[in-house]
């Protein structure tokens, strides 16, 4: 029975080679933790921040924002480039090429326009600065629903920016073709020119509230047209949220307006391809969140109208209340290896771990069931009552030549099990701790080899 017991090859060879393994494997270790260390940053900012931003025309209120957060992260030692592009439907063109052929992956958009592909879009977040959308005009109190605008020349912004896609996100509605809206595209300072010069009946603006350009059309005697039923218009356009101007709040003096007007609101959104990377996301989050205060409550609730999905990173940049510990000390780490795969790969060593204690349980079984069988066949050979000790010292004791043959057969099997016990004591996938279990079935090996070859030379 016991010839037919073999135990994994662990020759002599093997266990030479065994302290350089082990060494090689030691420097490996220390190189991947010396790595580590050094992705670590112990003064943690943005200066591993290099990411490009498309924002729009020069002279539009996203361009703006885009060279505010442009010196934000140069105070964090980032990198921001901020891209002036030709308006909205440029950044989705620019943002559906750089998903297949590489480039800028994220843009600033305003909400409640129309995405042709959802599924290669993902929203990042929204900014807590909302665009106001001011339709101004003469003799604004004429002008109490849309209705009365029937026939109306209106100029909308330049072609393809958000200004021109959200006006007519609310102008070009089916249900609104009777009007016969006659739209015209400017550029903002030749629209608010055409409209104090009487070519057209009304102008829409999206931009923020603080515009200096609102306030100059104010005092040339241009109204905001304040329509009567707006909590109609946003039951239709959900991209819509009502906002209230009060009297005098464009002018103390002036008292401009000199009335309440109603006024829509609509999201200022930083929107990625389904290619921006997880630590590009996490420090433009990052970024942003310093830089307003309420950012986070502010994404805290995530409405369910949003046309994009939002991005998986979002939910938990919100969650932590900010990055997590990993994104602000260890960035270059998470770019090479994303949390979620870093729970895999602690998951799958830790299954390793427990195979190998298993596995390793194994074999000291084998070495053990092994031993005892040895044993018992020295205690038919000299009997029970006879310790290791006083077989050693057997002088006397004499053997023929069959019982010599059985003496080495058992020495051979000795040293074959004690070679064994040794390679597994050194062995790499031996846990920490169980070379010791290992080195106690050595010693009683050992001590039961050393009284048969003691034996066999008498």
């Amino acid at each position: 029975m016991l010839n037919r017991i073999k135990f994994p090859g662990i020759d002599r060879a093997d266990s030479d080679r065994m302290p350089f393994v082990r060494m090689a494997f030691i420097t490996l270790m220390l190189l991947i933790f010396g790595l580590i260390f050094i992705m670590i940053e112990l003064n943690p900012n943005l200066d591993h921040m290099r990411v490009s931003i498309l924002s729009g025309p020069k002279d539009s209120y996203f361009h703006q924002m885009g060279e505010q957060l442009v010196s934000d992260a140069k105070k964090y030692q980032g990198k921001l480039v901020n891209v002036a592009t030709e308006g909205s439907h440029d950044n989705l063109q620019q943002l559906r090429v750089a998903a297949a052929k590489g480039g800028v992956r994220f843009a600033l958009m305003p909400d409640g326009i129309d995405y042709p592909d959802t599924g290669k879009f993902q929203l990042v977040a929204r900014i807590p600065r909302p665009l106001t959308f001011f339709v101004i005009g003469r003799n604004a109190n004429r002008y109490q629903y849309l209705a009365d605008l029937k026939n109306a020349h209106i100029g909308i912004g330049p072609k393809d920016s958000g200004n021109a896609l959200i006006a007519k996100y609310l102008l070009e509605d089916k249900d609104l073709e009777e009007l016969n809206f006659r739209l015209s595209y400017f550029d903002p300072k030749e629209q608010l020119e055409q409209l104090q010069m009487g070519n057209i009946d009304a102008a829409i603006f999206l931009t923020s509230m603080d515009d200096p350009l609102i306030k100059e059309a104010l005092r040339s005697k241009l109204e905001i047209i304040s329509f009567a039923n707006p909590e109609a218009i946003i039951k239709r356009k959900p991209a819509f949220k009502i906002e209230k101007i009060y009297v005098g709040q464009f002018d103390h003096v002036s008292l401009l307006p000199e009335k309440n007007k109603t006024v829509f609101t609509v999201e200022s959104l930083l929107v990625a391809n389904k290619g921006a990377s997880r630590t590009d996301i996490v420090v433009l989050l990052t970024l942003l969140s310093r830089e307003f205060p309420e950012f986070i409550e502010y994404n805290r609730q995530q409405p369910k109208n949003m046309e994009l999905p939002y991005a998986r990173d979002l939910r938990t940049f919100i969650d932590n209340g900010g990055p997590t510990l990993l994104d602000e000390y260890a960035p270059a780490l998470v770019s090479l290896m994303p949390p979620a795969n870093m729970f895999h790969y602690v998951l799958v060593v830790s299954l390793l771990m427990n195979v190998l204690g298993i596995w390793n349980r194994f074999r000291l079984w084998q070495i053990d069931k092994t031993r005892a069988e040895l044993e018992l066949q020295i205690v038919q050979y000299f009997g029970a009552n006879l310790s290791l000790a006083e077989i050693r010292n057997l002088d006397t004791w004499r053997m023929d030549g069959a019982n010599l043959e059985k003496i080495n057969e058992l020495i051979e099997r000795y040293q074959r099990l004690l070679q064994c016990c040794k390679g597994y004591t050194s062995s790499l996938v031996t846990p920490m701790g169980m070379e010791n279990i290992y080195r106690y079935h050595e010693e009683l090996i050992s001590e039961q080899l050393s009284a048969l070859k003691k034996i066999s030379q008498a």
